[in-house]
């Protein structure tokens, strides 16, 4: 089982050792991750051919971004992409090795190929811990083509029939068919404003147990959490953020929050572990990991506050797209 260094185990490591194509099987996949993983030196100096079928772009659609660069690494050469574009939509990751056309070595679990689920959030140790497990190389390829058939190469000239390209970006989704809640990130406890949430372990340092100085959660509040809005606790869900990558989440519980709400219900969005949503946003703010979180930082961002936008019961689009520096919620 691989549960660390999961871009080195997976995506490099195979190659020092006989490896010359990689056949990939992802849920969801991003020109990011693509873009990042061809431009290894341990990829691009041996001329490794990386083959990718996106598994839930029949379902879900892709967004412009990522098809855009997906093409142009097509067209660069030793890159391919193929959407699937029928029933059933594919989940499962699956990362298969060949030797000059024979299988070598192979890998399925949880880990998409977008930076979240490789864990390359640039500047930060961001991690969905992840898992990932030897499986019969040779069943793994057959498994590979058996998705190909029900996919279309991404510059096939009817692909736009068969696939839904969303324009834009996931920030700009429109949000008049889809349900959106937009929420603070401050609250006006105390003295003045200060950012609820994010800060979770600085403003308790000092306090039992070594927690990562990221840590922190989004809080909803008591209204949202006990609606329905969000998934009951505890099943995970899914969210794309505006700059396109993926994090699973799930609501929280707070030790403030009355004990009449259901159990199913939160007030809270965390992560586990509960560092990488602190991450995210300290990268997104430009800061250190360990900075703490000022109201003035979100400002020179652009938002007080972040919107959800709801496309199911299990996925959400995270929307933290800077407006206006004089921005207010």
């Amino acid at each position: 089982m691989v549960s660390e260094n999961l871009f080195q185990e997976i995506l490099l490591n195979p190659a020092k050792n006989g490896g010359t194509e990689l056949l990939v099987v992802s849920g969801y996949a991003t020109g990011r991750m693509a873009q990042l993983h061809l431009d290894d030196p341990e990829i691009r100096e041996t001329g490794i051919r990386v083959r990718v079928v996106h598994g839930m772009a029949f379902r879900d659609g892709v967004w412009e971004i990522d098809h855009r660069q997906f093409t142009e690494l097509a067209r660069a050469g030793h890159f391919e992409c193929h959407y699937r574009i029928q029933n059933p939509a594919i989940h499962s990751k699956v990362y298969v090795w060949l030797a000059r056309g024979v299988p070598l070595v192979a890998f399925a679990g949880s880990a998409n190929y977008t930076m979240t689920g490789f864990g390359r959030i640039p500047g930060t140790d961001y991690s969905q811990n992840e898992v990932m497990v030897q499986v019969h190389p040779t069943m793994a390829k057959n498994y590979f083509e058996t998705v190909l058939n029900g996919a279309m190469e991404i510059d096939h000239a009817d692909i736009a029939e068969h696939i839904n390209i969303r324009p834009g970006t996931p920030a700009e989704s429109p949000q008049n068919d889809e349900e959106h809640q937009t929420i603070s990130l401050l609250t006006h406890r105390g003295r003045g404003n200060k950012v609820a949430g994010l800060n979770w372990v600085l403003d308790r340092r000092g306090g039992p147990g070594k927690r990562n100085p990221a840590g922190g959660y989004i809080q909803i509040g008591a209204s949202l959490g006990r609606s329905d809005f969000f998934p009951p606790r505890p099943e995970p869900f899914e969210l794309r953020t505006d700059d396109g990558e993926y994090i699973t989440v799930v609501r929280a519980q707070k030790s403030s929050t009355p004990k009449t709400l259901p159990p199913s219900s939160g007030d809270a969005i965390e992560t586990n572990p509960n560092h990488v949503l602190g991450l995210y946003f300290r990268r997104r703010l430009g800061l250190a990991d360990d900075a703490y979180i000022e109201p003035h930082h979100l400002q020179t961002h652009g938002r007080l506050d972040v919107t959800f936008i709801k496309i199911d019961e299990e996925r959400f689009i995270m929307d933290f797209n800077p407006r206006r520096p004089d921005y207010e919620p």
